[in-house]
């Protein structure tokens, strides 16, 4: 009689192992199924965050050449023409060696928006940067006679 009773009771215990497993097989299938569309639906959704990423890699590359002074503006950087340099985009080195000379200026154009309020403390301008500036000396002699505007 007891090893009956503990045949039946080994029996139970396995079927209550086999359906503990079962309901765990099937709760895992159902975080796994969640887990995909909880990535999936932050993808689609996440995807407008991308594009403004994206267009801040896009921007348009500009070219501008001038005389460069090498004087740092205030925490905007060197300005060369209607357009600032950063002081991060730019070594001393760079600015001590073409400090008072003409150069061509390429680089990609990024636009600040000024503060709207008016006051005078405050810049009211858009500032318009350089990014990422390749730097190089002005070679080009204007011919004799050559009247620059």
């Amino acid at each position: 009689m007891r090893s009956n009773i503990n045949i039946n009771l080994a029996n139970t215990l396995q079927f209550t192992n086999n359906s503990l497993m079962e309901y765990l097989l099937k709760s895992m299938k159902k975080l796994f199924a969640f887990m995909i569309l909880a990535n999936l639906s932050i993808m689609a959704f996440g995807q407008t965050e991308t594009v403004s990423i994206n267009q801040k890699d896009s921007l348009k590359e500009i070219t501008t050449d001038g005389i460069f002074d090498g004087v740092l503006i205030s925490k905007m950087g060197y300005k060369i023409n209607d357009f600032y340099i950063a002081q991060e985009d730019i070594t001393n080195a760079q600015v001590d060696s073409f400090k008072g000379k003409r150069v061509i200026v390429i680089g990609k154009l990024k636009i600040v928006k000024g503060n709207q309020s008016g006051t005078i403390q405050n810049i009211s301008e858009d500032r318009k940067y350089i990014t990422e500036p390749k730097i190089r000396f002005y070679l080009y002699k204007e011919p004799a006679g050559f009247i620059s505007h």
